[in-house]
């Protein structure tokens, strides 16, 4: 499948950063197409893999709600949260990664985000 440089309506603007060695924290709000009403979020899980590059690039990380780095905050309004431990962003590499994020209810996936991560070195 060849790429494009069309930007997805699901790529983030702005690169997300993780500091290695410090817990990294980001919570999100699913909406609908408004992109002010909430959508319902119960029964939803989440993954999203860390990759070297956009397509085809080798898998650095994979976070999901059943190794316990997503949760629900507040299901009715659409929140929920990826919570990785300083324990785990320690060894990863320094770089510049590709990320997707995915939800899946009723076995649907849904692609909830894509953009880049920034993983800055420990001082």
């Amino acid at each position: 499948m060849a790429c494009d440089d069309t930007k997805p309506d699901n790529e983030t603007a702005q690169p997300l950063f993780l500091h290695q060695g410090a817990d990294f924290v980001q919570t999100f709000t699913y909406t609908a197409s408004d992109e002010v009403t909430p959508i319902d979020i119960t029964g939803y899980t989440f993954s999203m893999v860390l990759a070297e590059k956009k397509a085809g690039g080798t898998i650095a990380k994979t976070w999901t709600t059943a190794d316990g780095d997503f949760s629900i905050v507040t299901a009715a309004s659409g929140i929920y949260k990826i919570s990785i431990p300083a324990s785990e962003t320690t060894s990863m590499t320094p770089g510049t990664y590709w990320f997707d994020h995915n939800a899946t209810v009723s076995s649907q996936i849904i692609p909830m985000a894509q953009g880049i991560i920034i993983v800055d070195e420990a001082a």
